[in-house]
């Protein structure tokens, strides 16, 4: 039930992080549409318009956290990137729709290398995140580049602390690579990284990323 735009917020929810920015934006454009249309000044609220009437309050507190939230009925909705079981559903009650379609991007902040491109395939980076390449200047990374002065330096890897959806879909396709990987590590919201330094949030992996 929609309440009043002057009172508390008409939904709430939590979940992916990745996805935040795209619901902060779709919160923002609706408010926009309810007032008429009338121009807005930029938002300093996160999800809270101009007039402080809460359309949306989405709290970007990860995957797992947010279907967690769900489970217990403190939020109305919850945003994952893992697909839930049928069973799960049904016990619930719950109704899973698609909602965003995005994509899992790896970033390496590597000095040196300029603006020339860095390729990295599906069982070198299951290698690199199960701990067997430990250095750029490794042969199998250096095979798929050739021509790139690649440092003689430790690769420093980070992931995600926190349950995420994000994980999932990058640790199945790491499983999809590498039967090494699916065999050791598996695929899910949270799992037992081999190696790395874990990090909270899209927005603390990018914090990490920039400083590392």
């Amino acid at each position: 039930t929609m309440v009043d735009e002057f009172s508390r917020a008409a939904l709430t929810g939590a979940g992916s992080t990745l996805a935040q920015p795209l619901i902060a934006a779709w919160s923002r454009d609706y408010t926009h549409q309810r007032l008429g249309g009338t121009a807005m000044p930029p938002p300093t609220g996160g999800l809270d318009d101009d007039m402080g009437a809460r359309t949306l309050d989405y709290e970007a507190i990860g995957s797992a956290a947010g279907v967690q939230r769900l489970r217990l009925r403190a939020v109305d909705f919850a945003i994952t990137e893992m697909p839930l079981a049928p069973d799960a559903l049904r016990q619930h009650g719950w109704l899973q729709v698609p909602l965003v379609l995005s994509g899992v991007a790896l970033a390496a902040n590597l000095p040196g290398l300029g603006s020339a491109p860095l390729t990295l395939s599906g069982p070198v980076l299951a290698a690199v995140y199960g701990g067997e390449i430990t250095h750029w200047s490794d042969a199998r990374i250096a095979r798929l580049n050739p021509g790139l002065a690649l440092p003689n330096a430790p690769i420093q890897v980070l992931h995600r602390s926190d349950g995420s959806g994000t994980t999932y879909v990058f640790t199945a396709y790491l499983g999809a690579a590498s039967a090494s990987w699916s065999e050791r590590v598996g695929s899910a919201m949270s799992v037992p990284w081999p190696v790395g330094t874990g990090q909270r949030g899209t927005s603390g992996m990018a914090r990490a990323i920039a400083r590392t």
